[in-house]
């Protein structure tokens, strides 16, 4: 059976080109739409989270925007989808597990 094809899919070539830039390629999909992410930067991050306590929605939307490569749009202007996608931000970030010690 043909997997159905999503808005927004990229080509192979496509995803290729975007790790070759990016290292890694993140994806999300919700009712028949797909969107290509990647990780932010140190700048970007900066101002999403400095947004983040009083315009949360204003915080998630700038950070969706700026680390958009490609796809279906309406992760980035449809307040449904974006909402959807914001909680996914976290894992675009990939927090480092760290340890302290007293020597």
């Amino acid at each position: 059976m043909e997997q159905e094809k999503l808005t927004g899919q990229a080509t192979d070539e496509q995803i290729k080109a975007w790790k070759e830039k990016h290292e890694k390629v993140f994806f999300t999909k919700a009712e028949g739409h797909i969107a290509y992410f990647r990780k932010p930067d140190r700048k970007e991050l900066d101002y999403s989270l400095s947004m983040k306590d009083s315009n949360p929605l204003k915080a998630d939307e700038a950070m969706l925007k700026s680390c958009f490569l490609g796809g279906s749009s309406v992760f980035t202007t449809d307040v449904g989808f974006m909402i959807g996608a914001s909680g996914l931000i976290e894992k675009l970030i990939a927090i480092k597990e760290a340890e302290l010690g007293e020597l």
